[in-house]
């Protein structure tokens, strides 16, 4: 198992469990583009926390990977930590296992996938009867057209649970997480205001 990064918030580990969502928004001109482009004033960047300090993600350059906690004001205006309220051990072990083995087979960020999924939210899937005759992809497919918000939706999917009865599971952005009826917020900062 690859792990990068090298710090964490002091006690924030110790409010979190295994199988929490973190919300980020970051700091820097290219995250204020992906704001733009994803139509969201907040939330532009998905992780999955895995326990004992380390989190799950995928990253444009670097693909699925798991990395210490760090949600430092250095490199994040704010986050939030949501959690899913019905979740069992097995359910959230299996899920661990899953995330764990995209980045031991170093699975890779797809650019066309996240173009292709802002394009569709800013036009076609606006329209909510667009959205019920949009075609799913297999969880195959899936695995091949993985973005930060899509592939925690794949992993939950594969815990057995349905992340999003409203969009496509793999056409979900980062904003549509705080919105899951199923979900309660743990923690929410806001660095900047």
């Amino acid at each position: 198992m690859r792990v990068t990064g090298e710090t964490e918030e002091k006690g924030l580990s110790e409010k979190l469990r295994e199988c929490d969502i973190i919300l980020l928004s970051e700091r820097g001109l290219t995250h204020f583009v992906s704001r733009i482009f994803q139509r969201t004033k907040k939330w532009h960047h998905v992780m999955l926390y895995l326990g004992r300090g380390l989190t799950f993600e995928a990253m444009p350059k670097i693909g699925c990977v798991i990395t210490r906690l760090n949600l430092t004001r250095k490199q994040y205006k704010g986050f939030m930590i949501l959690r899913k309220r019905d979740l069992s051990k097995k359910e959230r072990d299996n899920i661990v296992s899953n995330a764990i083995r995209l980045a031991n087979d170093k699975a890779k960020f797809s650019f066309a996938h996240a173009l292709k999924t802002v394009f569709l939210r800013m036009t076609f899937l606006k329209n909510e009867r667009f959205q019920t005759n949009m075609p799913h992809l297999s969880h195959k497919d899936r695995l091949g057209k993985l973005t930060c918000s899509n592939v925690i939706a794949l992993l939950y999917y594969l815990g057995g649970h349905l992340i999003s009865g409203r969009h496509p599971s793999a056409y979900l952005l980062p904003k549509d997480y705080e919105t899951m009826k199923d979900f309660h917020v743990v923690l929410e900062k806001i660095y900047d205001k």
